[in-house]
């Protein structure tokens, strides 16, 4: 599912790009409605007094699709997408988007994936082919992947405290929102939430 998605979405950002770079620079007010063959959908603003590409994209792929026995699956790709990808370990990669003033993000909701990519416009064609390769090649080296699992778990440590805090004081309020599921502690299903790579 997630796979297939990621695919639909890099042919509809091809398409985005070959538009930025061939077509009339339009008016920042005037929104061109883009089609990719596999049907999905977006909108494209142009503004010519900006040197900047910024991309925002999403699909039905978020935690509310996990397996059952693997809660966090979505969040735990979304962190470790920017961590290295193809030929590229994570410091590698790392220097890459910083080097280029690249921002390269993920997040993964209940029922949503989410990615951006920001650029300068003269560099959108290797931010582009980063975030290819991020979507298409992502590494998940055992490093990164078991430093990122450490992390995650204490953030929901320290989020069930909270809770359990708060359930315990007769005086906080009852009318909080509900909190979104972020995974369990244990190391293997955990779920990492928003994870965004940029120039430092």
């Amino acid at each position: 599912m997630i796979t297939t998605r990621l695919t639909q979405c890099l042919a509809l950002l091809a398409m985005i790009m070959a538009i930025t770079g061939l077509s009339k620079p339009a008016q920042a007010t005037d929104v061109q409605r883009v089609i990719s063959p596999g049907g999905l959908e977006a909108w494209l603003v142009q503004d010519p007094t900006l040197p900047v590409l910024s991309v925002r994209f999403s699909f039905n792929a978020g935690s509310s699709y996990d397996p059952a026995d693997l809660p966090g699956t979505a969040s735990l790709l979304a962190s470790m997408l920017t961590k290295g990808a193809g030929t590229l370990d994570e410091d590698t990669f790392r220097r890459r988007l910083g080097e280029r003033s690249i921002r390269l993000g993920f997040e993964a909701y209940n029922d949503n994936f989410y990615g951006s990519l920001t650029t300068l416009s003269p560099r959108q064609a290797e931010a582009f082919d980063l975030l290819a390769l991020a979507l298409n090649e992502p590494r998940f080296d055992q490093e990164p992947l078991a430093r990122t699992q450490e992390q995650v778990v204490a953030g929901i440590k320290r989020s069930q405290a909270q809770v359990a805090r708060r359930s315990a004081d007769p005086h906080s309020q009852r009318h909080d929102r509900p909190v979104q599921p972020r995974g369990s502690s244990s190391r293997r299903h955990a779920e990492p939430g928003a994870h965004q790579e940029r120039a430092s």
